[in-house]
């Protein structure tokens, strides 16, 4: 009997150790895929973080360069809004324009401008697309009087707009993200200016060991691998491209298709199949801010191998202890022992899982809360551009301002449950430099729908050394709340000081507005997360926005603070010089 009972807990032990230790193997083959998805997740964000910083350099010096008077009046001159393109080779009509006593110190000032600031290049073109000055880095062949009229960047210019686009150069050959901006006299477009970014120079000090980046279509255009460049990812939109505007962008018309596919239905969503890897890897991705680029860095899973050869030792080990063990012991004892350990540990686990269940019903109300008021918040600006294209045929000008700020206020609650997540989980970082709070607050307002609504009076301010991207997005929120929240015939007001706290110089900036319908913001709520006054339901908005520019006010070592007056809403942002 006594011999049974032990042959029974002996094979009952062996099962249970390969059970155990098979579930031990799989929590460290969980644990490493978790830790190998977040460093890769961490790279992707670090990645897209450096190129983004280039981006926000690069980007805004086409629109300050178009807004100089003297090359509106000097492209005007030359060349007028009728101009139409050179019939001459890029090198005869290059030659041309380089002589010019006006172009040629155009172009010395755009490559004073490029050497300066380290830009790739900087190029003016005429309204018919005609390069007709640039300036470059490097000892690399200029391209003066080449055309880029069929180049997406030149046709948003052309239109009023800002550009953005990536391509191959048409003369460096180099993969490059290219941003615009149109030069505009007396409401007539007479060119644009145009900077680039070169992504081979952007990622030289990437060093990470498997990734590669994507244009919007879904092509490679920077990899670790050069064998990888140019080609696409699975599904990617350049197989919707026609094989001209596939031409035309990339200098090509057939890509290969890079061997990268899902583990399966049950694996986890970020495991995937790379090449002809025997084990999977964990894959990352992350946007760049103009959502030009997509950043991949893919982890290997190699240390798979060593736990799965470990749980065999383990379970031997396992085994031979528990088996002398039972030697030594009776059945009986052994039985009820076993009994008791597993009552506790199921003890243990209803209470962890009870623990969870609050915490999960916690976090589902939480989350049912914030997409009760998301989609309550998109319904306005889907149903104005559902309204405008219901009604067929042409847009009218007033409908295509109606989309336009329909599409505008989706992108700002998204960007703003963007920016939340990133401020919650600490992945923004603060990047010190010397700006003017002036300067930031000028170029604010002239972005602002509603620039008439906006007086900002204020001595010149001094320089501030502090994250300009954070201090932008404070500024433009407070602004952004201000009119929103106002009667629509009323001014909002802004003043700015100097000031000092705590022994420290700073700077203080004041808003204030005349309180709108949805009344007096609550002093103890106002920067609570989806906080929104109980009358603010009839204007979009996702309640972040306040929250966001306090949380970043922190992060600058500043403070905002929000001071109710009878009749007037005041928020005053001091942040250190």
């Amino acid at each position: 009997m006594i011999k049974a009972a032990l042959l029974a807990l002996a094979s009952s032990w062996c099962l249970a150790t390969w059970f155990v230790s098979g579930s031990y193997a799989e929590q460290r083959e969980e644990a490493l895929m978790a830790h190998e998805f977040q460093s890769a997740q961490s790279s992707a964000d670090s990645i897209s973080a450096s190129i983004n910083r280039q981006i926000t350099l690069v980007r805004g010096i086409p629109v300050v360069m178009a807004l100089e008077p003297w090359l509106a009046q000097q492209l005007s001159t030359k060349f007028g809004p009728g101009v139409h393109r050179s019939l001459l080779s890029m090198a005869e009509q290059g030659e041309i324009w380089l002589a010019d006593p006006q172009l040629g110190q155009l172009a010395r000032t755009l490559r004073d401008i490029v050497d300066r600031i380290g830009l790739s290049s900087l190029f003016v073109m005429n309204a018919a697309g005609d390069c007709v000055a640039e300036g470059h880095s490097g000892n690399s062949n200029g391209f003066t009087g080449a055309n880029y009229a069929d180049r997406e960047y030149f046709l948003d210019a052309q239109k009023g707009q800002m550009g953005q686009q990536f391509a191959v150069g048409r003369v460096s050959s180099a993969y490059a993200l290219f941003y615009s901006a149109p030069v505009i006299l007396k409401n007539q477009f007479v060119g644009a200016v145009a900077t680039r970014i070169d992504l081979e120079k952007a990622a030289q000090t990437i060093s990470e060991k498997d990734f590669f980046i994507t244009d919007e279509n879904g092509v490679i255009v920077l990899a670790k691998d050069p064998d990888l460049v140019m080609r696409a990812v699975p599904n990617a939109k350049i197989f919707e491209i026609s094989n001209q505007d596939r031409a035309t962008r990339y200098k090509r018309q057939q890509f290969l298709t890079v061997d990268l596919h899902p583990v399966g239905d049950k694996a986890p969503a970020q495991l995937f199949r790379w090449k002809s890897a025997r084990l999977p890897y964990v894959l990352a991705t992350q946007h760049s801010s103009d959502n030009l680029l997509t950043i991949y860095v893919l982890k290997d899973l190699e240390v798979i191998s060593n736990i799965r050869s470990e749980r065999i030792w383990w379970f031997s080990l396992a085994a031979l202890t528990g088996l002398a063990t039972l030697l030594l012991v009776t059945g009986a004892l052994l039985f009820l022992q076993r009994k008791r350990a597993h009552f506790q540990e199921l003890a243990q686990i209803n209470a962890l899982l009870q623990a969870g269940n609050e915490r999960l019903a916690r976090r589902n109300d939480e989350q049912d809360r914030f997409l009760s008021m998301l989609s309550h918040e998109l319904k306005t600006p889907l149903a104005v551009i559902r309204m405008s294209l219901g009604t067929g045929g042409t847009i009218d000008e007033s409908s295509r301002k109606r989309l336009i700020r329909a599409v505008a206020d989706i992108n700002a609650i998204v960007e703003r449950c963007l920016q939340t997540d990133r401020l919650e989980h600490g992945r923004i970082e603060v990047a010190q430099q010397t700006c003017n709070p002036g300067d930031i607050l000028r170029q604010i307002i002239v972005a602002s729908s509603e620039t008439e609504r906006i007086c900002f009076e204020a001595p010149p301010l001094p320089d501030c050394v502090t994250d300009a991207q954070l201090l932008t997005v404070i500024l433009a929120n407070l602004i952004d709340n201000a009119l929103k929240y106002s009667p629509g015939d009323t001014l909002v007001n802004i003043s700015a000081e100097p000031t000092a706290q705590a022994g420290k110089d700073g700077l203080s900036i004041i808003v204030t507005n005349r309180p709108g319908p949805a009344g007096m913001p609550d002093p103890q709520q106002v920067f609570q997360r989806y906080y929104r006054a109980p009358g603010a339901h009839g204007k979009t908005g996702s309640g972040l926005g306040l929250h966001i520019a306090e949380g970043f006010a922190r992060m600058l070592d500043g403070k905002l603070s929000y001071q109710p007056e009878a009749d007037t809403v005041k928020f005053t942002l001091w942040m250190p010089r």
